[in-house]
């Protein structure tokens, strides 16, 4: 995952470089978030690309970074509006549909969750993370809050004789 990120990271910076000297604010700010993001230090890269989105709104790049910042703090809320945010700029943003996906099952919304995976797969057909995100999100427990079967009082005491029994 942590390649994907990257080279994500290299396309925006890229792709940044070509917008028109407006938006070099913004491309300013995303670098400094980059460099605060790889350090550690979250709080600085929030506000850097928080920033750099106030200079440039449609900056995808941006707030999937920023989504990829708050969920780095356990804070989905947010991180999920930044990752909507940047599928609304791009939808074909593979990473930012991932990372949706992943930001939802932090916060228990399963289907949800499984949608926006399935939404990364379908751009990205070969994308080995998102496939292990699914496995998951189909292996949890689908019964938590479902009764438990009771078992009759009879059906355990013939367990119980049963076990006793081997001959």
């Amino acid at each position: 995952m942590r390649r994907s990120i990257l080279w994500w990271l290299l396309w925006g910076v890229l792709l940044l470089r070509a917008l028109p000297l407006a938006a070099h604010e913004a491309q300013t700010y995303f670098e400094t978030g980059v460099r605060a993001f790889s350090a550690g230090k979250y709080d600085e890269a929030v506000t850097a690309l928080t920033q750099a989105i106030t200079s440039y709104p449609d900056y995808a790049q941006a707030h999937y970074m920023l989504g990829n910042t708050y969920y780095q703090q356990h804070d989905y809320a947010h991180a999920r509006q930044a990752f909507e945010h940047a599928i609304a700029d791009y939808p074909g943003y593979t990473e930012a549909h991932y990372m949706l996906g992943a930001t939802l099952y932090q916060q228990k919304e399963w289907s949800t969750a499984e949608q926006a995976v399935r939404q990364a797969i379908t751009i990205y057909p070969r994308y080995e993370e998102a496939y292990d995100l699914l496995a998951t999100l189909a292996g949890r427990p689908s019964n938590w809050l479902r009764p438990k079967r009771r078992i009759s009082r009879s059906s355990r005491s013939n367990r119980s004789t049963s076990r006793h029994c081997s001959a």
